[in-house]
Parts: structure tokens; C-alpha cells; sequence
């Protein structure tokens, strides 16, 4: 087959397409003899092809005449500007009827929300209460003034007098932690509860400093239990399920001074865990006990684990690290190697909790640009992203957002002066959206840069898109979304004009929609 090209769009030439090649491999002895012509065009001369000959008002890719004859075989316009987009468009497809598993609590946060108080307008009890959020670490919260400051949360706080009899209920000050627990469980949201201190930043340390005594500072924790989950010393029976040993001891291994998280070395910490640890398991036995927030430090972890391993195990129900990063590659990276060092010391089958992450360039040079990032657009594109690539990850059985307190920079959820509603805050209500439906359904998608979940309840469906990316020349991109099932679906969207709000809608099973970099859609609606 003989192949002639003309060329009417010279942006064709640096692509060097051998089309005669290409035909070639189609060809067959019954058309040895014959004779095409391919025209290589724009979306201009297409456009008015397909108007004119075919009535379809708009360019398409490929439009082939056939001249009926048995040599000469017809003509091929094939459109640049067509192909290009269609090389970038990224088709997804929905599949309701087939379940991946359950949605997992990839929005749960740090920190719970803030109560109205006499002198104090500010408050996202409400809008916490919304997003429906299942679990709220208890960490950091001494940090913000709006919760209490340095008296509430943390042990040290509660307990004041370490020379005090832990059995004395005058020992402890509850109130202002008391406030901040009922206010979370008031908000229909699970305490995750961090036994420790706050990270200290100042060289002046109180809550770091390691306890002079491990099994005393045990017993302390053991009547802090008793207190929020059997009532002692005029407490409470709230089903708080995990509880959580310390926080971020390996961030300042290889410091001698300002050690920010835990003033000892790393001997020191794993043997003051483990007898922490083993005396509260025998004491609840029923609760979920684990640790150690780990910050970074892999090799650390390994030593931890095989202290925990070492003698009378340590039987964790779960491990916790955490990871800033604004790579969902790296993210998934870390939790394979945390997940491997667990399954080489036996504690593969434990649940794996990330639960501190955001999005974070640099702590020096770029943080104050990851802050803006954190509090607009592209931060809650991004928020989703990962929520999905944790759902996605078979490594990670919960995510904890850092975090939730409105007054603080990581915090992208509310505004911090009016304590109104960010970009962000309607990220996690998609996500807590697919979180109710239940079950993960099946969702394929075939672009980078692209992160879609979809999810349902059996009579209605929805999937979520988030276009995250750092390429700041990315482009729109056009999407052919797919479902199986037919139904009657509104399409919603948060981007610069709207906050989660309803754009458009749809019935049958399939649309074209285009986006934006670092926006959002959800396509939901009952299934027929």
C-alpha cells in the first residue's frame, strides 16, 4: 500500500511519524496495490469537515472519506490540536457493583474542636461536628491558647506534682482536659489519646524531661484511663478505644541539648516505654495500647522493636509514625518500609497509623510557602490526594491530619481569625462523604497527577477527583468519567468560585468534564 501525506499543519513535522510504516502493518495482499491519503490538519480545517460532511458542529480527531474505489481508498484528516488533548485526558471509570473493602478513617485529625465560651466568640464546634471526623488525637493541644494552654492534655499537665501519690484523686486537674473531652465526644468524634507531652521547642523543658520513675509515671497514665473510660475521681465511661505511649522520642536522637520531644537517649526511652507499656496492657487488657509516634528515624525504629521484642514482648496493637512531605510517592514509599521493619520483628498483622501529616517543602527555607499552600487551593487538592493514596495503600490503616486547632499554621481547615470554613475543610467533607457511603468501589484511572476514589452504600454511589500537582505548568485537564451503573447524578466542585457547591448534573453512565490544576470534583447520586 502506497502512503501519501500531506502535511497542513507544519507543528506535525517534529513528531516524525513514519505513517507509511504504520499502514504498512495493516496490510495485506488484497490491498498491496492500493492507495491512501493522510492529511495531517488542525482543529480549524476538521471543525468545518465535520460540520460540513457529518453535521457535527465541533473538531474531533479523525475523520477518514472513503472514494469507493478498489486503488485509490480515500482520505485520513487526522487533527493535531484533537490528539493532544486527547493524549492528556485521563478516562476513569466507575465500577459500584464491585467492592474493594471498607472506606478506612483516612480524615481523622489532631486535635478536637473548640467549644463556645463565655469570653470567647471564636468557635468550630458546628462545622467539626459536619464533617462528621472519626477520631481526634489528643496532641499539641497545650500549644494553643484556645484550648487551654499549658493546662490541659498533657500528663504533666494533669498530674502536676510528680512526688504525689498517683492514687490520690486531688493530684490530678481535670477541668480543662475534662472540657476538651466531652466537647470532642459532644462533636460525635472518638478521643485517639496521646499519653506525653507536647513537643517543646524552647530551651526551658518540663513535659520532656524524662520520668525519674517509668512505672510510677505507668500508674499516672492508669488512673488517667480510669478516669475517662470507668469514672474514677468523678469522671467519665467514654469508650475511648486507642491510647497512645509518648510522641516523636527519635526526633533529636543525636542532640546532646534542646531535645525537644524526650530529653533521654534512646536506651533510656525503650526500656521507660516498655515498662510503661507491659503494666498498662495487664491493666487493660481490652484497650488498643501502641506507639511511638515515630518521627522519622528508621533505624531508631528498628532498635525500639527489637527492645519491644526482647524478654516479656511487647504485644502492640498498633504502630504509629509520621511523615511531612508533599510527595504521595515518598508517603507510600515510607509506609512500605515501616510495614516491613513491623513484619520482620512480627508485628506485621498490628494496625498502621499515620497520624500526623501535611503538606511541607521544607521546614526552613519553604515553610512559610508551605503554609499558604496549606491554607488555600492547592492545599485541599492535595489534602484529598493523600487521603486517597492512604485509602489505596494496604500499609496504612488510619491517617490523622496535623491538625485541627484553628489558631495554628498547619491547620487548613478554618481561618484562623474568624474560624470560618478553608478550601480544605471541603476537601475532608468529600472524603467524609465516601467515608459514610461505607464500601470502596472499584475506580480505574490511566493519568498521573489525577486521584479519584469512588465509593457506595448500595443505592448510591459517588466518586471524588482531586487534580494535585506541583507542575506549575500543568494545564486543564478533559476527563471521560465512566459509571456502570446509570443514575441521576449531581456534579459538585471546590475551586477558586466554589466551596463543595453543586455545578451541573448529569443522568445516564458517562461525562466529559474538564478541570483545573489543584481543584476538585464529586460526581454522586442514587444509583438506578
Amino acid at each position: 500500500m502506497k502512503v501519501f501525506v500531506d502535511m497542513h499543519d507544519k507543528r506535525w513535522k517534529k513528531y516524525k511519524i513514519d505513517f507509511e510504516k504504520i499502514v504498512s502493518a495493516l496490510d495485506s495482499l488484497a490491498l498491496r496495490d492500493s492507495e491512501v491519503s493522510i492529511v495531517l490538519t488542525d482543529d480549524a480545517e476538521i471543525h468545518a469537515l465535520n460540520r460540513d460532511y457529518r453535521g457535527m458542529d465541533k473538531p474531533t480527531n479523525v475523520l477518514s472519506f472513503e472514494l469507493g474505489d478498489d486503488i485509490l481508498l480515500g482520505d485520513i484528516f487526522i487533527s493535531l490540536d484533537t490528539v493532544r488533548r486527547e493524549a492528556k485526558m485521563a478516562n476513569i471509570s466507575v465500577d459500584f457493583s464491585k467492592s474493594v473493602g471498607k472506606m478506612k478513617p483516612m480524615h481523622a485529625v489532631n486535635n478536637a474542636p473548640v467549644r463556645p465560651m463565655k469570653s470567647q466568640w471564636r468557635s468550630n464546634f458546628d462545622t467539626f461536628k459536619a464533617l462528621k471526623i472519626p477520631y481526634a488525637r489528643t496532641h499539641d493541644a497545650s500549644l494553643s491558647e484556645i484550648y487551654g494552654s499549658q493546662h490541659v492534655m498533657d500528663v504533666h499537665c494533669i498530674f502536676t506534682d510528680f512526688s504525689r501519690d498517683p492514687d490520690d484523686p486531688t493530684a490530678y486537674d481535670f477541668r480543662n482536659t475534662d472540657q476538651y473531652i466531652t466537647t470532642c465526644f459532644d462533636a460525635d468524634c472518638e478521643i485517639y489519646y496521646r499519653l506525653g507531652t507536647s513537643i517543646e521547642h524552647l530551651p526551658g523543658k518540663y513535659g520532656s524531661i524524662k520520668p525519674a520513675d517509668p512505672l510510677k509515671w505507668a500508674k499516672i497514665c492508669e488512673h488517667i484511663i480510669l478516669h475517662y473510660t470507668e469514672g474514677w475521681a468523678n469522671g467519665y465511661h467514654y469508650p475511648i478505644k486507642y491510647w497512645e505511649i509518648w510522641n516523636e522520642a527519635d526526633l533529636d536522637v543525636n542532640e546532646t541539648e534542646n531535645k525537644r520531644c524526650w530529653s533521654g537517649t534512646a536506651e533510656e526511652f525503650f526500656e521507660f516505654f516498655k515498662i510503661a507499656f507491659l503494666y498498662l496492657r495487664k491493666r487493660f487488657p481490652n484497650i488498643k495500647l501502641g506507639g511511638p509516634a515515630l518521627a522519622n528515624n528508621l533505624p531508631w525504629a528498628r532498635q525500639f522493636l527489637e527492645k519491644m521484642t526482647e524478654g516479656e514482648r511487647a504485644e502492640l496493637d498498633f504502630f504509629s509514625w509520621h511523615i511531612y512531605t508533599i510527595n504521595a510517592e515518598k508517603m507510600l514509599d515510607r509506609a512500605k518500609k515501616v510495614a516491613d521493619l513491623l513484619d520482620e520483628f512480627g508485628y506485621g498483622h498490628i494496625e498502621k497509623h499515620l497520624n500526623e501529616w501535611n503538606y511541607i517543602e521544607n521546614w526552613t527555607t519553604q515553610f512559610i510557602d508551605s503554609v499558604r499552600v496549606i491554607k488555600g487551593l492547592k492545599g485541599a487538592a492535595y489534602d484529598f490526594a493523600f487521603m486517597a493514596v492512604g485509602q489505596n495503600s494496604p500499609y496504612i490503616d488510619m491517617m490523622m491530619y496535623y491538625d485541627a486547632r484553628p489558631d495554628k499554621e498547619y491547620n487548613g481547615l478554618w481561618d484562623s481569625h474568624f474560624i470560618l470554613p478553608l478550601k480544605g475543610y471541603y476537601a475532608f467533607d468529600f472524603f467524609s462523604a465516601l467515608y459514610q457511603l461505607g464500601t470502596q468501589a472499584k475506580l480505574e484511572c490511566d493519568q498521573d497527577d489525577i486521584y479519584a476514589l469512588a465509593a457506595t452504600d448500595g443505592e448510591t454511589g459517588a466518586a471524588v477527583i482531586s487534580y494535585y500537582t506541583n507542575d506549575p505548568e500543568a494545564t486543564d485537564k478533559t476527563f471521560t468519567v465512566t459509571l456502570d451503573h446509570a443514575g441521576d447524578y449531581e456534579i459538585c466542585a471546590i475551586d477558586e468560585d466554589h466551596d463543595g457547591d453543586k455545578i451541573g448534573a448529569f443522568s445516564g453512565t458517562a461525562i466529559e468534564i474538564t478541570m483545573k490544576p489543584n481543584t476538585l470534583i464529586k460526581i454522586g447520586g442514587k444509583i438506578k
